[in-house]
């Protein structure tokens, strides 16, 4: 077994795992087909017209690693089975960087592993911020909503 740090390699992984709560109204909910991610009914909120809330477990992912800083690879996976197919979360929709949701295009990606890293996990801060905003808004909404009526 050839021993890499005494090659001279650096070699690296850069992780994170960014959990998030989205919720969601619709007819019916959508099952995690893997089993890995709960989803809560919300039907005590009351539903308009045989819709209802339902709010979801979901998590972001995102691993970078290599030898040196100019061999490394990306692996970024995103919870999306909450939403109805024509909305999920595709590579293809955030052409040319997926692991920055778009924000980011070949040309201006930084070549840096680490500072790449820094960006994919803003971008993805940045979603969770947005589910968590939404949770935020419709619990507000509900509760409001219950104390007018009760």
């Amino acid at each position: 077994m050839i021993d890499m740090q005494a090659k001279g390699f650096k070699a690296f992984q850069l992780l994170f795992r960014l959990p998030y709560y989205a919720w969601r109204t619709s007819a019916y909910s959508y099952e995690d087909p893997r089993g890995l991610r709960n989803v809560t009914n919300l039907s005590f909120f009351g539903g308009d017209k045989g819709r209802t809330s339902f709010l979801y477990e979901a998590q972001a992912s995102c691993l970078i690693t290599g030898s040196d800083d100019w061999t490394w690879d990306g692996f970024c996976f995103s919870d999306g089975y909450f939403d109805p197919p024509q909305d999920e979360e595709t590579a293809a929709q955030y052409y040319p960087d997926p692991f920055t949701l778009g924000t980011t295009g070949t040309d201006t990606q930084p070549r840096d592993p680490r500072t790449y890293f820094l960006l994919v996990l803003g971008s993805r801060l940045d979603q969770a911020c947005r589910e968590w905003d939404r949770v935020v808004r419709e619990l507000d909404h509900n509760i409001k909503y219950y104390e007018k009526v009760c």
